[in-house]
């Protein structure tokens, strides 16, 4: 069946209850799993003449990095939990939907578990979708809990 899962996180709880999946399904497959965690890089988030963020840039990065630990670091006793051992990948400077579907097919996994807030309608519509984004991009199967 399911060799290797992914599964990713932004440290929400929404992300929390894909990543518990996850993890029940690797133990329970005896797969290996993969927890992806991304963001954007810094410059994405914040852009305006009047301000530099050139001199912060790398403070920028390591807090971002820093939190990727800080979010790995609050899933591993769950993974212990469970007698699972996932390998934590932080991918720096890119899109969330891109970095799950992207970092699957590099590793050879075969099946991508996310949390998904399930917004529909207009809020959807205006706010996107990580997990719409993802099917989207991926031919591997995903499972998508809310």
């Amino acid at each position: 069946m399911f060799r290797h899962i992914l599964t990713a996180t932004d440290g929400s709880d929404w992300a929390l209850r894909g990543v518990t999946v996850a993890l029940d399904m690797a133990k329970a497959l005896e797969a290996r799993l993969t927890v992806v965690h991304a963001s954007e890089s810094y410059s994405s988030y914040f852009y305006a003449e009047e301000f530099s963020f050139r001199d912060r840039e790398d403070e920028a990065r390591l807090a971002l990095s820093t939190r990727a630990d800080s979010i790995f670091a609050d899933l591993r006793p769950l993974a212990e939990a469970r007698g699972v051992s996932p390998e934590f990948v932080y991918v720096p400077d890119s899109a969330a939907a891109v970095a799950i579907y992207e970092k699957a097919e590099e590793l050879g996994c075969d099946l991508i578990v996310i949390g998904s807030r399930g917004r529909r309608g207009l809020t959807k519509l205006l706010l996107g979708s990580q997990a719409a984004e993802v099917l989207a991009g991926t031919k591997l199967p995903v499972l998508i809990v809310q």
